[in-house]
C-alpha cells in the first residue's frame, strides 16, 4: 500500500511540473506576442481607413493600391492593407494548390453590412 501512495505522490508531482512548465512557457508566448505588438504599433504609419502609404508600395502602381483599398473598405469596412503584392509563379497551378486556396478563401468569414 506504501508504495502505491508513493507512486500517486510521484505522479502528482511530476504532472504538477510539468504542468506549471507548460504555464510559464504560455505565459512567455503571450509576453513576446504583447512586445511584438507593441513594436509593430510603433513602426507602423498612422494611416486611415483606406490610404496609399507611399508613391509605389512593393512595384504596385498608387491607383491599384487605391482600388484595391476601394474594394476591401467596401467588402470589410474599416480596415488596414499591411501588403499588396503580384503573385509570381508558373500559369499553370497544380490541383492541389488550386484546392488549397480556395479552401483559405472559404474559411474565411464575411459578413455583410447592412
Amino acid at each position: 500500500m506504501e508504495d502505491i501512495l508513493y507512486g500517486v505522490k510521484i505522479s502528482a508531482i511530476g504532472i504538477s511540473i510539468v504542468f506549471g512548465a507548460l504555464i510559464v512557457i504560455a505565459w512567455i508566448l503571450s509576453l513576446f506576442d504583447r512586445v511584438d505588438t507593441l513594436l509593430t504599433r510603433s513602426k507602423s504609419p498612422q494611416t486611415g481607413d483606406a490610404s496609399v502609404v507611399s508613391d509605389s508600395v512593393h512595384g504596385v502602381s498608387p491607383e491599384v493600391v487605391a482600388a484595391i483599398s476601394a474594394a476591401v473598405l467596401a467588402a470589410y469596412g474599416k480596415a488596414r492593407i499591411r501588403k499588396i503584392r503580384y503573385r509570381s509563379g508558373p500559369a499553370e497551378a497544380s490541383s492541389w494548390s488550386i484546392q488549397g486556396r480556395a479552401t483559405v478563401m472559404a474559411s474565411h468569414r464575411i459578413e455583410k453590412q447592412p
